[in-house]
């Protein structure tokens, strides 16, 4: 029969393990709150839990909401959705889980893990948002849905490209500015839209069209470049390409 001082010892092992076991049930089971309109981080309204997220919960920009932080702030995981718009208003976030799609940080390279929200640089493959206030230059570099956010700017280095493979928005500026930079449209089909410019300073530089490509309904794309469409490729344009 265990003395008293056996069943003490054995009563704080489970405990120990209970407690553990609780820990990591909170970790795994963080609140998520998603945006129900557009408005300030820190304003309870703006969320779907009327509260403001904390610094271990999970946030959701949806689409078509715009959210502005007004503080330094904290948080787990952190997702954009498609059409939804993020400004930092010059402050800071940190993400301590998940980034998802890849985000600007800070104006800096394309190549460089600190211009990213994410603490790493976008794949190939990835869903990129350049956001209002930065400036990201691009070196030969590619990504499958890149968004410009109204503000933000992706400047592409001297005799370098862009490649976008599947869904192109520029609400703010893709410049084009120097000898031999391109904007390549391929693998797709491509959606290019937005109600910005795709800026070139000199002629040669251009955008080609090299798959499927739609310009859709609703965009309003200003374009100081020549558009090279590729033998048999057709670019369909229902907004407005001038």
């Amino acid at each position: 029969m265990e003395d008293l001082k056996d069943q003490l010892a054995r009563y704080l092992r489970l405990c120990s393990v209970a407690g553990i076991f609780l820990l990591s049930l909170s970790f795994s089971n963080a609140q998520t709150r998603t945006s129900v309109q557009s408005g300030n981080w820190s304003t309870a309204s703006t969320w779907d839990c009327t509260c403001v997220p904390g610094t271990t919960e999970d946030a959701v920009i949806a689409s078509g909401h715009t959210v502005t932080l007004t503080a330094a702030t904290t948080i787990n995981n952190f997702t954009i959705n498609s059409g939804g718009i993020f400004d930092y208003d010059g402050n800071t976030l940190t993400a301590n889980g998940t980034v998802t799609p890849f985000i600007s940080d800070q104006t800096g390279d394309w190549g460089t893990n600190g211009t990213w929200l994410n603490g790493s640089a976008p794949g190939t493959s990835d869903r990129v948002i350049i956001v209002k206030g930065h400036t990201v230059n691009a070196n030969n570099d590619e990504a499958s849905d890149l968004t410009i956010d109204a503000g933000a700017v992706l400047d592409t280095d001297n005799n370098k490209d862009i490649t976008v493979t599947s869904a192109l928005t520029v609400n703010g500026t893709l410049l084009l500015d120097k000898m031999g930079d391109d904007l390549i449209l391929s693998t797709g089909p491509v959606t290019l839209s937005g109600t910005g410019t795709i800026d070139g300073a000199l002629a040669v530089e251009g955008i080609n069209v090299n798959v499927a490509t739609t310009v859709s309904s609703g965009s309003d794309l200003t374009v100081f470049n020549d558009v090279v469409i590729a033998t048999g490729i057709t670019l369909t344009i229902t907004g407005a390409l001038v």
